[in-house]
């Protein structure tokens, strides 16, 4: 039976009761055997996007070791090269005058040995038939011994030009890339300069943090890695923080499988994590929205009775037994959620 209403105020009354109703939870009987979960705080970590940039593991300039003319120059800015390979060749034009000189010193020494050795000899026999002193033999054999000294000295002064000529090939100090070469063929460049910079094999991935951030920063930290030729994240890890904070930044360097596809100098968007923070979280299937509110069920201690509360959803956070999703308010630790 309905009671008139002129004014209208019992239906307000019941509208307000049913609004209380809808956000407080409605309750209602469940079933015994319904699966529960038992809400505890999970550790997650907050993960920050930043841009790093590809280094190389190395960076091995090839010098030159003589002063001279680059008459050859076999690599270019990206070719790959292998530890020995020579990567330019200079030429000293004086060496050439030298080796001129020490080969007609060479020849004029040995030409006077050869004539000291004779007359040794032909002293040796005059003084076999009393002619000449002994004295005379034995200055003889002194001029002999500084003959050949001085053959010898020319000749250990020819091996040193000799390695001054090989030591005019540049050679690449390990394998890897080129990345620069700023010399070409006929610059004349002194001993030290730099002929080609090369990229030892192996990339890293240089970070830099806010200094907010040096306390959390970790050798062994994990990386995600966002843009690889696939599209896909990848993992990565931490290898070395380096103590010295440059413009109010943490450095540090991280290494990951296949960082070879990028090129030196290159940012990635990288996600590492700033700490751990705890956080109540529940599977998607948990979460029932109506009318633009989100409903858990939450089972009463000690009894069969369920009941409805709102939440508000948070993002998702991936864990080792799946993604689930964070709630922000609405629950508390130990409640009991219904599963469906």
């Amino acid at each position: 039976m309905i009671l008139p209403d002129p004014d209208g105020s019992w239906r307000a009354r019941l509208s307000r009761v049913a609004l209380v109703l809808a956000l407080a939870g409605a309750v209602c009987p469940g079933p015994a055997g319904a699966a529960d979960l038992i809400l505890a705080p999970l550790d997650v970590t907050d993960w920050k996007s930043v841009y790093a940039t590809v280094e190389p593991s190395v960076r091995v300039p090839a010098r030159a070791r003589n002063a001279g003319t680059v008459i050859e120059l076999s690599v270019d800015e990206g070719s790959a090269v292998r530890q020995g390979d020579r990567i330019a060749r200079i030429l000293d034009e004086k060496l050439a005058l030298r080796r001129q000189a020490l080969d007609a010193r060479i020849a004029a020494t040995a030409s006077e040995a050869a004539n000291i050795e004779s007359e040794v000899n032909r002293a040796r026999q005059l003084f076999a038939r009393g002619t000449i002193s002994q004295s005379r033999i034995d200055q003889l054999e002194t001029q002999l011994d500084v003959a050949r000294g001085g053959l010898r000295a020319a000749e250990a002064e020819r091996n040193v030009l000799d390695q001054q000529e090989r030591e005019g090939d540049v050679i690449a100090a390990t394998s890897g890339r080129v990345l620069s070469v700023p010399v070409t063929i006929g610059s004349v460049i002194l001993p030290g300069e730099t002929v080609a910079e090369i990229a030892e094999d192996g990339f890293l991935l240089r970070l830099q943090l806010p200094e907010r951030h040096a306390a959390t920063t970790r050798h062994g930290d994990l990386v995600r890695i966002q843009a690889f030729a696939e599209g896909t994240a990848r993992d990565g890890r931490i290898v070395k923080v380096y103590p010295e904070l440059q413009q109010g930044r943490v450095i540090a360097d991280a290494t990951a499988d296949g960082l070879g596809d990028f090129f030196v100098g290159e940012r990635v968007p990288v996600e590492i994590g700033t700490g751990k923070r705890p956080v109540l979280a529940v599977p998607a299937a948990a979460l029932t929205t109506r009318n633009g509110l989100d409903y858990v069920s939450l089972r009463q201690m000690g009894g069969g009775a369920v009941t409805e509360v709102v939440v508000q959803r948070g993002s998702v956070v991936a864990m080792p037994q799946g993604d689930l999703v964070e709630i922000l308010s609405g629950l508390a630790a130990g409640d009991i959620v219904v599963l469906p």
